[in-house]
């Protein structure tokens, strides 16, 4: 047993030497409420109308915003009770025993507890959170999940933590287990072998792997029961045998293989500790050698002891940079910034349209306009009345744009304010009559006419005539075209300019929103190479 004393000797001694310090916790805490600051006020949606597919990009972006305060709250919570349970035993290394209901977890821990051949101390979270001492010495084992809450046992300096199974009966214990992976120092995965190395479990195990902790694979209930004549009895009975090296050979390499490809396709390439295959049943019956608990040992000592060390006195820094990575970059990254870039870009595409919607409005209400005018300037020209010209017409103008609008812009934006032309009549030119002048040659002259003309010839008198001969118009249309033209440019750029300002609102919104994340993200940069 030379491997298993030299591990629970070298876990005696190093107690001293461990000194982990959260002292980043209160800085992760203070640039997480930063970043939930940051995003805690949602995209406003300004005057968009409900059926402008701008609006479903708002929404879905705030929904992403709402549901991303709600993660990272959570998780900082987790955060926030691994640390908890992680400072208390601050001196002591934590192994946090990991698998499914019943894979052995246990039963696993209560023979560390028997080869240690110390006085252990079981302790358990009530359902409070707080710290219970449990006056059993053991760990229950059961054939359903016998671990309903967390509970670990302390041997000296290590700490071996029992969870509720990963794929637990109920939910809340799963969860449970979950928060506290955090506080461990390495992992030890069970998986039994009957069906080793689940994908399911690795896939929980991903997070852990990604916050570089050691993780350990351990195949258990390595054995079976075989029959056998026994002469004294006169009867067959069961016989607990080992599986056979070749038999352990092929399922450790096969879960190797497995665990391998299963967190390749999930993005990550860390190798994964070779698996040991044992029999806590064989150790219990003192078949040692068939246990291979002795090689278990020898993997602890080479491979987990000191890498365990090593990271515990890192571990506050790792934790908090992993979970700014994982639970905070990761997803701004992956999920809040290209929501906000495809808004950005439907907002920016949408302002452009409008530019075209601006044009094809005044072109269509100038051109519907000049049409009419033509045809009320004629109606007015016999009383020549300016004024209700003007009315008439500024009626028509009115009735055209509320129309347009309602088709081309209603759909867009809410609130469009009514839009009521002012044609100032003064400012009208005014009909200009059209006559001729003619002279028309009379009868001879008499007396008195040669007599004051001091003309005495015989020539024949004349006149001249002024006559009416129509109305001319020119001025009068000329002067409401330009008038009406100034009116409408200046509405429609009034409405248009307020939609531009509020586009203009949003996307200075999400400008300062991207300015803020970026210089968050900085920090998180500094605080990662703080030493």
């Amino acid at each position: 047993m030379k491997n298993t004393k030299e591990f629970f000797n070298k876990i005696e001694k190093f107690g001293d030497e461990l000194k982990s310090s959260i002292a980043q916790g209160e800085k992760g805490k203070e640039l997480t409420n930063e970043f939930l600051n940051i995003i805690q006020n949602n995209i406003q949606n300004g005057k968009v109308a409900k059926d402008n597919p701008l609006s479903k990009h708002i929404e879905t972006t705030n929904i992403v915003l709402s549901s991303l305060i709600q993660k990272i709250n959570k998780e900082w919570s987790n955060f926030e009770l691994s640390e908890e349970l992680s400072k208390n035993f601050g001196d002591k290394l934590i192994f946090f025993i990991f698998g499914k209901v019943n894979a052995g977890k246990s039963s696993f821990s209560n023979l560390f507890v028997e080869l240690s051949n110390k006085q252990p101390e079981i302790f358990y979270l009530d359902i409070d959170g707080k710290v219970k001492s449990n006056s059993d010495k053991n760990f229950k084992v059961g054939q359903t999940e016998t671990t309903a809450r967390i509970q670990w046992v302390e041997i000296d300096n290590l700490i071996l933590v029992d969870s509720p199974g990963l794929h637990s009966m109920t939910k809340e214990n799963g969860d449970l287990t979950k928060k506290y992976l955090d506080s461990a120092d390495a992992i030890i995965w069970l998986t039994s072998s009957g069906s080793p190395g689940q994908t399911q479990e690795l896939e929980e195990l991903s997070k852990e792997i990604k916050k570089e902790k050691i993780i350990l694979p351990i195949i258990t209930k390595s054995d079976f029961y075989d029959e056998d004549w026994c002469d004294e009895t006169d009867d067959f009975i069961s016989v607990l045998k080992a599986k056979t090296d070749q038999g352990r050979k092929i399922q450790e390499e096969d879960v190797k293989k497995r665990a391998k490809e299963a967190l390749e396709s999930i993005g990550i390439k860390n190798s994964i500790l070779q698996p040991v295959s044992i029999s806590t049943k064989c150790a219990e019956e003192k078949m040692i050698k068939e246990s291979n608990i002795e090689m278990l040992f020898g993997v602890l000592n080479r491979d987990i002891l000191y890498k365990s060390i090593e990271y515990k006195s890192q571990k506050p820094k790792k934790i908090l940079k992993k979970y700014f990575e994982i639970e905070i970059i990761e997803n701004i990254d992956k999920k809040l910034l290209p929501e906000i870039d495809t808004l950005k870009s439907v907002l920016l595409k949408q302002k452009e349209d409008l530019k075209i919607k601006k044009s094809i409005l005044l072109n269509t209400i100038i051109s519907n306009t000049n049409l009419r005018i033509s045809t009320l300037v004629h109606k007015y020209e016999n009383n020549k009345n300016i004024n209700k010209l003007v009315e008439e017409l500024s009626t028509y103008i009115d009735k055209i744009l509320a129309n347009e609008i309602e088709k081309i812009l209603k759909y867009l934006f809410d609130n469009i304010k009514d839009i009521a032309i002012k044609i100032n009549a003064n400012d009208i030119q005014a009909y200009k009559d059209i006559e001729v002048t003619y002279r028309e040659k009379g009868a001879k002259r008499g007396l008195f006419t040669k007599i004051i003309t001091f003309d005495w010839s015989d020539r024949e008198s004349s006149s001249t005539h002024r006559e009416k001969i129509g109305v001319d118009s020119s001025d009068v249309i000329a002067s409401l075209q330009e008038n009406i033209k100034l009116e409408i440019t200046d509405s429609i750029q009034g409405i248009f300019t307020s939609f531009d300002t509020s586009i203009n609102n949003i996307i200075e919104n999400i400008d300062d929103m991207n300015k803020e994340i970026t210089e968050f993200k900085n920090k998180i940069k500094e605080l990662n190479n703080e030493k």
